[in-house]
């Protein structure tokens, strides 16, 4: 990441295009390229009348209707101007109550117009959906609109947060010229995020701070708010994923999924960054957004690591002055203190906690450090999680180290679950069900050979065409780990779901192995 990061920062130019940081004065002609698409998204061409539905495994026109837009030509400047906006949107919500039939038909997606790029450049208005019209297509007073039939069809697949990309003319060859400016974008925003990961100043240097005050919030007020956070926290990691690159009319779009771990605060979501070049023909973030995704609450949640520490310190000091107080409720039991103090034989312990979660040790009291190693993990698990210190236990058990270990897991833990993903995408029994536990279970499945023989059936009759995920939770629980994420599932027969699939891993000693599986519908 370091060296991604010092590679970046040298981008410094770019002239692969030269982009308009003024507003454009004529209607938007583009061709798309190979921008690093998205896995789905829309493409609006306004002089053809035409709506077109993407996918991108590989690029697909799956949907191609008829439509209309704005009364009046031309990119949209101001409120009641009648003209449909260009540039890149995105789908944010859906609304299918309380709408006038002969204007809007029974259902809207909205977009997030204006958008920061449209703020920057003084243009006004609002509720620019895509929607049917009632009793026939006739042009609108900025939307866009598709017939009743085929807003039915395609609805189901206008998702919060798909890429919308609507322009006067549009051309989409069959096969897509490459873009290295797009791939440069990319690399530029991962080394943003690994800048902000370093707590750098060198983070400042990637945006425009006039245009960010304008289009965002104050720059210098923006500035001190993250000054302040990298002077009091100890610990940050960005993580990015699935980045995405589109190019609108005088600027260009970066988006990718974002986990944000801090030692005071984690949070996962979509981060946008829109990026213009400035007068030395430097990208620079001249706008941004976030997206909080919205993941149900874990069943647990684990400790502060330096609640962990200071609890360790208090366990250590009870064992030479046995006093209870130092213990915390649940482990300040006659059956605890008598098995912490008895040194005779290793006893088998089972406790069970206020989260109904169990933990199994075989508890030596003959040195000190298995008694820190099992203190701590007894800690964590009275507050729903367990960490397995075996590869540290002879060190200092600090934030640091619990943090190093957690951390190292998740890259292979990330490729095993996209592994898995593929091979359920491309039907691959003999791949997909290795990555099982003999004894694995699913459901009220249990065993691999009934695994492979249920998903058998099931492929006979349902061939999976899309699945995707996002928001990936990694989570320590003893020597496994818990991983959630929100998966999108769509087949040949036009079945569609979304929810929460949720995994236990444990290590198999050079890859990971799935123990149970689980999976709850999203509300």
């Amino acid at each position: 990441m370091i060296s991604l990061f010092r590679t970046a920062l040298c981008l410094g130019v770019l002239s692969t295009l030269a982009l308009l940081c003024a507003s454009p004065s004529f209607a938007w002609r583009t061709q798309l390229t190979d921008t690093m698409l998205p896995a789905h998204f829309v493409a609006v061409d306004k002089q053809r009348k035409k709506f077109f539905f993407y996918d991108n495994t590989p690029l697909t026109r799956t949907y191609e209707f008829t439509c209309t837009t704005g009364k009046n030509d031309g990119d949209k400047e101001v409120v009641g101007d009648g003209k449909t906006p260009e540039g890149i949107y995105f789908i944010e919500k859906t609304i299918d109550s309380g709408l006038d039939f002969k204007e809007y038909g029974g259902v809207a997606y909205t977009l997030n117009y204006p958008n920061p790029i449209d703020r920057l450049r003084g243009r006004t208005g609002h509720g620019i959906w895509i929607h049917s019209k009632g009793f026939g297509l006739v042009p609108t007073r900025g939307c866009v609109a598709i017939d009743l039939p085929d807003i039915a069809v395609v609805g189901p697949r206008l998702t919060s947060g798909t890429a919308v990309i609507i322009a006067e003319a549009m051309d989409i060859p069959a096969s897509l010229p490459p873009n290295p400016t797009a791939h440069a974008l990319a690399a530029r925003m991962e080394a943003w995020a690994n800048a902000w990961a370093h707590k750098s100043p060198m983070l400042f240097d990637f945006y425009d701070p006039l245009a960010y005050s304008q289009a965002t919030e104050n720059f210098s007020r923006f500035r001190a708010k993250k000054e302040q956070i990298f002077a009091t926290i100890s610990s940050l990691t960005i993580t990015t994923r699935n980045i995405h690159v589109l190019e609108g009319p005088g600027y260009w779009v970066t988006w990718a999924e974002q986990r944000y771990s801090a030692s005071n605060h984690q949070t996962e979501g979509i981060r946008r960054l829109y990026w213009q070049q400035d007068a030395t023909k430097t990208f620079r973030i001249v706008a941004m957004e976030w997206i909080p995704q919205v993941l149900p609450p874990l069943p647990q949640k684990p400790m502060d690591p330096q609640t962990v520490l200071a609890l360790t310190k208090n366990y250590t000091t009870y064992l030479a002055t046995k006093d209870p107080s130092l213990l915390p409720p649940v482990h300040n039991t006659p059956l605890f203190r008598k098995t912490l103090v008895h040194e005779s034989t290793p006893p088998r312990l089972r406790h069970q906690d206020a989260t109904t979660m169990e933990t199994e040790q075989n508890l030596l009291l003959a040195d000190e450090d298995t008694v820190k190693e099992y203190l701590v993990t007894m800690t964590w698990a009275y507050h729903g999680q367990t960490v397995h210190l075996t590869s540290i236990r002879h060190q200092e058990t600090d934030t640091g180290l619990l943090a190093q270990w957690i951390e190292a897991q998740c890259p292979a833990i990330q490729h095993f679950v996209d592994t898995w993903y593929k091979a359920w995408q491309k039907m691959d029994l003999a791949r997909y069900t290795a990555m099982y536990d003999d004894n694995a279970r699913q459901g009220k499945l249990v065993g691999r050979e009934a695994l492979a023989e249920e998903k058998k059936l099931v492929w006979q009759k349902a061939k999976p065409t899309a699945i995707s995920y996002s928001g990936l939770r990694i989570f320590p629980k003893g020597d496994k780990f818990f991983v959630d994420m929100v998966q999108t599932y769509r087949d040949n027969l036009g079945r569609e779901d979304t929810g929460v699939t949720s995994l236990l891993l444990h290590s198999t000693g050079k890859n990971w192995s799935i123990l149970e599986e689980d999976w709850k519908a999203l509300p």
